[in-house]
């Protein structure tokens, strides 16, 4: 079978996937809980229970001294709620440190051990 043959089926079995019914009720569900970007909110874990976010879920974290737009308690909420850990040291196993104002000897530990480093701004647009 050549590639424009499979990319012909292949095209057909998604337009057919796609008009289902129940597909179409699906997306729509799925479209109405919002989009992946969106900061999540307590009424939201009240719905939803843990929401798995990408970069977040998994991942171990620590971080550097203070946050300049939001609280600590906070985000480490938010982390908790997307499936992510939170550390209090950088190890082999750290996957970011997050850094704020005045850093400190944390982010030169991350730099040392080569893990990947993220300032506020980045971190956040995570959620």
């Amino acid at each position: 079978m050549g590639i424009a043959v499979f990319a012909e089926r292949t095209a057909q079995g998604l337009l057919e996937f796609l008009k289902k019914d129940r597909t179409l009720r699906e997306m729509k569900a799925l479209a109405e809980l919002g989009t992946p970007n969106t900061i999540v909110t307590e009424a939201d874990i009240g719905k939803l229970g843990v929401i798995a976010v990408a970069g977040v879920a998994e991942r171990n974290f620590v971080f550097t001294r203070k946050f300049v737009t939001l609280s600590r308690p906070k985000v480490m909420k938010w982390i908790k709620w997307s499936g992510g850990f939170i550390k209090s040291s950088v190890t082999h196993k750290t996957h970011y440190v997050e850094f704020g104002l005045d850093p400190g000897q944390t982010l030169f530990k991350a730099q040392r051990n080569k893990v990947q480093t993220v300032p506020e701004e980045t971190f956040l647009s995570l959620f």
